[in-house]
């Protein structure tokens, strides 16, 4: 995927012809979460910012819900809010298999992942991709907390959200 990394090690000693084959394992797509998605905020994970921001009280409630996109197109976002906004949504999977990946797409710029109420994981650079055995056979619910840079705070925008698209994928080795 982009941004994988890997090491590679030369041993002069052995011959190039007799290297093994490395095969990456193969992932299908099962399912796409398309939402709908709300979105939340819980006052108690916000940072401490120098020029604090507050959020509407419809995030702190119930939550809103919205499509995955920027931040910044947001109308009811504050514009220079930097902060943990968390989204949740569920799917229906018909069929699983012991090794699944939930892949975020496109994260500006952290997440933190659970998958029904089990967490998954977190980080903090793409690829934004967590193997997990939390999924189970008919609805699950993902929540994902993603979090932006401080830089908005300060007025310098940058893409902010989950901005996808998130995908449920099978690991076949």
């Amino acid at each position: 995927a982009p941004n994988d990394a890997y090491w590679l090690v030369f041993d002069p000693q052995q011959s190039a012809l007799k290297m093994p084959v490395f095969t990456r394992p193969e992932r299908t797509k099962i399912a796409e979460a398309t939402g709908p998605w709300t979105v939340t905020a819980k006052k108690e994970v916000q940072p401490v910012l120098e020029f604090p921001i507050e959020l509407p009280n419809a995030y702190l409630n119930n939550g809103v819900i919205h499509t995955l996109s920027d931040w910044n197109s947001w109308s009811d976002i504050p514009k220079r809010f930097s902060g943990l906004l968390d989204y949740t949504t569920t799917v229906t999977l018909n069929d699983i298999s012991e090794s699944m990946q939930l892949d975020l797409g496109s994260v500006g710029h952290l997440a933190q992942v659970w998958v029904n109420g089990q967490p998954v994981g977190a980080k903090i650079w793409a690829p934004f991709t967590f193997d997990t055995a939390a999924f189970k056979k008919g609805e699950n619910t993902i929540r994902i907390r993603v979090g932006n840079l401080v830089n908005n705070n300060y007025g310098l925008a940058s893409p902010s959200g989950l901005l996808g698209p998130v995908v449920v994928k099978t690991i076949i080795q």
